[in-house]
């Protein structure tokens, strides 16, 4: 079960040409995983409670939060400033041992956004800013999961929120034929939230959830879109960098590596109601405490027709070579564990969409059918 409510209030005042905004919010987030346990006679085929082994876990979060930012422009430089100030009080309560553990923080979030003009559609810029990830419900849940009996896994409701001070300078263009952007950056993480692994038996492992002390990571994130000859439209974009992590009492030094992230879409379209698509995804190799998660691409592909203003049909394939897979090692010195989790990621499928009501003719906001994969 999972209920989130929340009330937001904001004022905006205009000062000739410069802008004050303010602004207060409340969230409150409670999370209740209930799976009930039980115990099966395999002879009489009877099943009663088995308490020990059910998970009742309750995740109750506040956060309140004011914030400001003024916009004004000095010269030829554009000027956003903000400051938001966060209070979080979590409460987590896992029925199994009765563990109860409680926190409450009180966080500053500066940023500063600074950008200028460059000839005919581009723009420098340059900001820095303050953010927080906080660790998902799921992740602070001690209970240990068995429905793998060789991998196990558990929360830890110790986990802190990672804190990420992040410094970027950057250059857009924007045309008719090409529009791309470049940014550099550093970032540095406290906190870092990792998974960990200990040997139970064996060949049983169990994995958890751990904050490090610290990640830094350098590099550069490019965008690029245009169109091609052939009624070819296309969409890059990637991100190349230096990424450093201190596991603290988890491994012996610090570990690093190169890698990165890309992405492209391209769409056909041979005539105006019909649009083909195919995109693809690639995530490098992501360090964590004691190894690596390796690199995995996903393919998918589409085709739309337009029957009329308001009547089109879809047509998908997702992951079409079995690429959604995650494949995790851990390396110590007493532990090799190579866990492989294959997921059956092949969907096709076929729908049509009607617009009923209003003006059916819009803007075509392009054939993003893999939104959310």
């Amino acid at each position: 079960d999972r209920t989130n409510t929340e009330f937001q209030t904001d004022y905006e005042l205009p000062l000739d040409g410069r802008t004050l905004k303010l602004g207060y919010d409340v969230e409150h987030n409670f999370n209740r995983y209930n799976y009930p346990g039980q115990t099966l006679d395999v002879v009489t085929g009877a099943v009663t409670p088995y308490s020990s082994a059910g998970n009742d876990f309750r995740y109750d979060q506040w956060i309140n939060a004011a914030y400001g930012s003024f916009q004004t422009q000095l010269g030829d430089f554009g000027l956003l400033a903000g400051l938001r100030v966060e209070q979080t009080d979590l409460e987590t309560r896992q029925s199994q041992g009765a563990a109860i553990n409680k926190t409450d923080d009180l966080r500053l979030y500066p940023s500063l956004h600074v950008e200028r003009e460059a000839g005919e559609g581009g723009k420098v810029s340059a900001s820095y800013s303050v953010r927080t990830t906080r660790p998902e419900p799921e992740d602070l849940n001690p209970f240990v999961d068995r429905r793998d009996p060789r991998n196990l896994r558990a929360g830890n409701p110790l986990l802190k929120a990672k804190r990420t001070q992040s410094f970027e300078v950057g250059y857009e263009q924007d045309g008719k034929a090409l529009t791309y952007h470049f940014t550099a950056y550093y970032r540095l993480h406290k906190n870092v939230v990792s998974d960990v692994t200990q040997a139970l038996a064996a060949d049983t492992v169990l994995v958890t959830k751990v904050n490090l002390p610290e990640e830094q990571a350098g590099g550069v994130e490019l965008g690029l879109s245009g169109k091609l000859p052939l009624r070819i439209s296309y969409n890059l974009s990637g991100n190349l960098y230096y990424d450093e992590i201190d596991p603290g009492i988890f491994a012996s030094g610090n570990r690093s590596n190169v890698t990165g992230n890309a992405k492209a879409s391209f769409d056909y379209k041979p005539t105006k109601a019909d649009t083909w698509q195919i995109s693809v995804n690639y995530t490098g190799e992501q360090l964590i405490a004691q190894g690596t998660i390796q690199p995995r691409t996903i393919v998918n592909a589409g085709y739309r027709h337009q029957f009329n203003d308001r009547l089109s049909g879809v047509a998908t394939v997702t992951d079409m070579f079995d690429g959604m897979h995650q494949r995790r090692i851990f390396q110590t010195p007493d532990l090799r564990d190579d866990y492989d989790r294959q997921i059956l990621g092949q969907v096709v499928s076929v729908g049509l969409v009607y617009t009923f009501g209003g003006k059916a003719k819009q803007k075509d906001k392009g054939f993003q059918y893999d939104e959310g994969q």
